[in-house]
């Protein structure tokens, strides 16, 4: 089960009837006839995508519901005015790798231009769950050891590209702050996503967080401190960037 909380604490799905009201009408038109639009799904026997992006296989279920509902207030909360936001946590195996690549799905479902950068140089994940080659990406377009495109179309879903992680490098934080490579993004994309390592292990989402204004925290029921979570959101203020929300996954 997955849920978003407010910046105060408070959950913002508070509800079914809520939920009902936040999903817009022309995403109830495309679940209704998912194969005339964008809105695809997998067979369930598919290996082209991990099954840990559940959202690339059903239409129909409460954690799919509640990933369209979180969808849809980032699309009123952020992305009314904003293309690039960063989803991290606090620390390793919390679930943001997984929360942000369901995300991408989503967003691509609604015909949206995604891209998905998975700027965890330092421990990939998107080219295991996207099934995506890694011996490319966002690494070697940062130090400009690769002339050529290194991001990658995902199968079955058309609006949805992937920049894996490339290489590890041994200097991922320096070359994170190169500015040009996120308006670029901004200006080739109309939803840009971007997987980062945990912020209390490196200070690469700090970093992120400070390009592209504000990140979302992905907490894990039972195991992220509290604590912790302040701290990550005290860094992100003094980074200049806005804590969007915090995703709580139970599982």
């Amino acid at each position: 089960m997955n849920k978003a909380i407010n910046n105060d604490g408070e959950d913002f799905m508070k509800a079914d009837s809520y939920i009902k009201q936040s999903i817009t009408n022309d995403e109830d038109f495309m679940r209704s006839d998912a194969r005339a639009l964008t809105y695809r799904i997998l067979p369930p026997d598919s290996a082209a995508i991990d099954p840990e992006v559940f959202v690339a296989f059903t239409l129909d279920g409460q954690e799919v519901e509640e990933y369209r509902a979180l969808r849809t207030q980032l699309l009123l909360r952020w992305f009314d005015v904003n293309k690039c936001l960063l989803f991290t946590s606090t620390r390793e195996d919390e679930g943001a790798s997984q929360a942000v690549a369901n995300l991408s799905i989503l967003f691509s479902q609604m015909g949206h231009k995604t891209l998905l950068i998975d700027a965890n140089i330092r421990k990939p994940a998107q080219h295991d769950l996207f099934r995506l080659d890694n011996t490319h990406g966002l690494s070697d377009l940062l130090a400009r050891r690769s002339e050529g495109n290194n991001i990658q179309k995902v199968r079955g879903f058309e609006n949805l590209h992937v920049l894996p992680a490339g290489p590890q490098l041994p200097n991922p934080l320096e070359l994170l702050s190169i500015d040009s490579f996120w308006a670029a993004a901004e200006r080739a994309f109309d939803i840009v996503l971007i997987d980062s390592p945990p912020a209390l292990d490196y200070s690469d989402a700090q970093l992120i967080a400070s390009k592209v204004g504000g990140g979302v925290i992905v907490a894990r029921k039972n195991v992220t401190k509290t604590r912790e979570l302040e701290t990550l959101k005290e860094q992100f203020a003094v980074a200049k960037a806005e804590t969007v929300g915090v995703v709580l996954r139970d599982f």
